[in-house]
């Protein structure tokens, strides 16, 4: 009974508790994209770019290689609200996808 008791508590303490939504665009990133190749070769000029030019901390240097991979996508997905240390990056997947749209289009264009 007392299991149950503190179990309907912490449900109700819980219940009260409200997690911040975080709302963003989401692109859709396609595994087998024809782009994909074009994607990985940008993500490594960017990844060593930034590894020989760009700041230590590990946030900033994530920062500088998705920058280099894309300004635009970049100000889209996280100019408003930037990763903080230990943060868990849910817009990673969008970012990939995002790039993928813009590589797409330049190849139309």
């Amino acid at each position: 009974m007392t299991r149950w008791c503190l179990l309907l508590l912490l449900a109700a303490v819980l219940g009260e508790v409200q997690v911040p939504r975080y709302d963003f665009k989401v692109y859709h990133f396609k595994s087998k994209s024809r782009y994909l190749r074009n994607l990985r070769q940008l993500e490594s000029e960017c990844e060593s770019r930034c590894a020989r030019d760009g700041p230590q901390d590990s946030i900033a240097h994530l920062a500088c290689t998705r920058k280099c991979e894309s300004k635009e996508c970049y100000q889209e997905l996280y100019g408003a609200d930037e990763l903080e240390p230990g943060e868990v990056d849910v817009r990673a997947r969008s970012f990939r996808g995002c790039v993928l749209d813009s590589l797409h289009r330049a190849d139309d264009s």
